[in-house]
């Protein structure tokens, strides 16, 4: 068996250690990327990694915006005949460290970076392989990766670690001669929708369901209440509202115009599966919270929440809205998951509340270039906590 795997310079390596199939690997120009989208999306789902934060609309739409100046891709395809079987969506970018004095080329994922602004976090990190070939595709891929002899450092931002390719794509990696960080850990939380709304109220503890749904009856005496579903007349109003609300409670904008962008490009360009989710919450006619959602392939994605600061010390309005959603989700058939996401709120860990613990999320560097890779070690071995 011959495995042919062409590096970004037309060269031809042959690693000998699979047996069964014959793999074509190449790296996608800028124009094979941006015409994948039906391969792409067939092996998204065949391979079950995350729908949203992994599909062509989400990657291409981030790359389209979000790229930086210097960044160039490295999308590693695999095939099998003709069938794509593997994808490990990657760029490349060029940085400089301690005060511009070493130059780092750094290998990161698509919707991720490690320096600079991202646009919004995408979760559940991952490459896409088909189940059929998972080990011998995942090892092929981490040949290729490890056989580029330019980069200095690998970025693997918030790995979906219950996949069963991140256990794989460790192990290959960590026989590189790297050294190896966690950068961060979490984990996502989650409501499951599939049951009964009134069963989901009852599990959770009474100060919690009074946040969530008791309070109602006192938002109610306030006024005439309205949960508005955005559209193209109040998107615009109902992000400026956001910006204003995020930025009094944490000092900075929720969604810059890249991030309005990157949102309706997504929503644009994503398959009949991607659906927004998102509303404002009215009070006579005044906006008093406004919460993004995207739904997709069953699952609810909670992207942003903002509201009025101190509307009423007995009324958690961003947790009332909230619930108006969970609500909605236990309504719709399709609908079998309320993605909280990983984070925690600014004084409690609001999410840990009202739902359970779904996957663990981690983001790891591997540094292998000599002299960064001595600073990295010594600092972690001797001075990190």
């Amino acid at each position: 068996m011959t495995l042919l795997d062409h590096n970004i310079n037309g060269n031809t390596v042959a690693p000998n250690n699979l047996k069964e199939e014959e793999f074509q690997v190449t790296v996608w120009s800028e124009n094979c990327f941006s015409t994948a989208e039906a391969d792409w999306t067939d092996l998204l789902y065949r391979s079950g990694v995350n729908p949203l934060f992994l599909s062509w609309a989400w990657m291409n739409g981030w790359w389209d915006i979000f790229r930086p100046s210097n960044g160039e891709l490295r999308v590693i395809a695999v095939r099998i005949g003709g069938k794509l079987v593997g994808i490990a969506p990657l760029y490349c970018e060029r940085s400089k460290m301690i005060n511009g004095l070493i130059p780092v080329v750094r290998i990161q994922l698509l919707g991720k970076r490690l320096e600079g602004s991202s646009g919004l976090r995408a979760e559940y990190m991952d490459f896409l392989v088909d189940p059929e070939y998972r080990e011998a595709v995942l090892g092929t891929i981490c040949k290729t990766l490890i056989g580029w002899s330019d980069w200095t450092e690998l970025s693997l931002q918030d790995m979906d670690t219950t996949s069963p390719n991140y256990g794989l794509i460790n192990k290959q990696i960590l026989n590189a001669k790297c050294h190896h960080r966690i950068e961060g850990a979490g984990v996502s939380y989650e409501v499951k929708c599939n049951g009964y709304f009134p069963d989901y109220l009852a599990g959770l503890g009474s100060n919690t369901r009074l946040k969530l749904y008791n309070r109602r009856k006192l938002l109610e005496q306030q006024g005439e209440v309205a949960l508005t579903k955005l559209n193209e007349l109040n998107k615009s109003v109902a992000f400026d509202q956001l910006n204003s609300w995020h930025t009094e409670r944490w000092g900075c904008e929720a969604f810059n115009s890249a991030i309005r962008q990157f949102i309706i490009k997504v929503l644009d360009e994503g398959d009949r599966f991607l659906s927004d989710f998102s509303s404002v919450l009215s009070v006579n006619g005044r906006p008093v919270s406004v919460i993004i959602n995207v739904a997709c392939r069953g699952r609810v994605y909670n992207i942003q929440l903002g509201y009025v600061n101190e509307y009423n010390k007995k009324i958690s309005l961003g947790t009332l809205h909230i619930g108006y959603h969970i609500e909605s989700a236990f309504s719709i058939q399709d609908i079998s998951i309320f993605d909280f996401l990983e984070g925690e709120g600014k004084n409690s860990n609001y999410k840990k509340n009202l739902g359970h613990e779904g996957r663990r999320i981690e983001s790891a560097r591997w540094i292998r270039a000599f002299i960064p890779r001595l600073l990295y070690s010594t600092y972690d071995r001797y001075f990190r906590r």
